[in-house]
């Protein structure tokens, strides 16, 4: 599966804009609206833990 990140030409320039310098942080990889779950109006969990691993600070907030 490729992610919005790697598969655009633009990635080196968006890349560019964050500090790589910072080490990954483990993330769900995969977040997005149909994998959190909701109940009375509260996150209640997330789902799908297929992707996750270590990833850049960034990675869950700019695939979102």
């Amino acid at each position: 599966r490729s992610h919005p990140l790697t598969s655009h030409r633009a990635s080196d320039r968006i890349l560019d804009r964050f500090d790589l310098s910072r080490p990954h942080v483990f993330s769900h990889g995969d977040l997005q609206l149909t994998n959190i779950m909701v109940h009375n109006g509260h996150v209640s969990g997330v789902v799908d833990w297929a992707e996750a691993g270590w990833y850049p600070y960034f990675w869950d907030a700019f695939v979102l």
